[in-house]
């Protein structure tokens, strides 16, 4: 066991195919204290950390040129028909967010 290694730690250094009865023995050895019960938990809370998605990456920003084409299409349309199509978009991109996760 490391110096100052939490519990956890110890326990997900160890294989996960090792029964918790062998792991709580293991650590009674290596003079940590805890239950079947506290493996259990660990192992499941990191398998849970492990499935979640990742952070997203950071789309890149629009340039001055997209941007300028942006307000070009928008006063074409006119303010109110471009708000109210951008709107119905976002909601559109929402729902699939949502169904995603």
């Amino acid at each position: 066991m490391k110096a100052n290694q939490s519990k956890k730690e110890f326990i997900l250094a160890l294989p996960q195919d090792l029964p918790a009865k062998e792991v709580v023995a293991k650590g009674k050895a290596a003079h940590l204290k805890f239950t079947a019960t506290y493996v259990y938990t660990v192992r499941r809370k990191a398998k849970l950390r492990a499935s979640r998605p990742g952070i997203a990456k950071a789309r890149p920003t629009a340039t001055d040129e997209q941007r300028a084409a942006f307000r070009s299409a928008a006063a074409e349309l006119g303010i109110g028909e471009a708000l109210a199509l951008l709107n119905s978009d976002a909601a559109v991109l929402a729902f699939y967010r949502k169904a995603g996760a």
